[in-house]
């Protein structure tokens, strides 16, 4: 089940970048937000895989802002999707709740794999959304989230936004 939502959502986001966003935008982090990894590292079947063009990312989905409120769902895959951290799978509601101030947002994420949870700065810099983890969350495996990344704004083909994204 894990690995076919990843593929729905690695789908959804793959090659797909949306405008700029307008001037005087009122909820500048909503959206959808991805980084897709390069061919560059991988080796063996992976790297003919990636040829083929399945590739790994790092997606935040489902983005909400509410007044400085944020909330939203992640996922990260590896391995060319065998290996996954779906935020959707971690229990009732968004993976994602945190605070904005200005064009910075301070975020608790939650793992879908291990429940644990870890924090991050989101920083919204023009296209861009800047993803970096200030405290990583335990696991004995391999973490497929990643400790900083660059996203794009992503067209997505889901039903946007969550309602009731205040923790209040």
């Amino acid at each position: 089940m894990n690995t076919l939502v990843a593929l729905v959502v690695m789908a959804a986001f793959t090659g797909q970048h949306a405008q700029a966003s307008e001037p005087g935008e009122k909820a500048p982090f909503t959206g959808d937000w991805s980084m897709i990894y390069s061919c560059e590292n991988a080796t063996g079947v992976y790297a003919a895989r990636c040829q083929q063009g399945i590739r790994d990312g790092f997606y935040l989905y489902k983005l909400t802002q509410e007044g400085r409120a944020l909330c939203g769902y992640h996922l990260a895959t590896g391995q060319m999707g065998n290996r996954i951290d779906d935020g959707y799978l971690s229990g009732e509601g968004p993976s994602i709740h945190g605070i904005i101030q200005g064009k910075t947002a301070e975020v608790e994420f939650r793992s879908g794999r291990t429940g644990e949870v870890g924090r991050a700065i989101l920083t919204r810099d023009g296209d861009t959304l800047i993803w970096h983890v200030t405290r990583h969350i335990k696991t004995a495996e391999e973490n497929w989230i990643p400790s900083d990344a660059v996203l794009q704004r992503a067209e997505s083909k889901s039903p946007q936004h969550i309602r009731g994204c205040s923790r209040d």
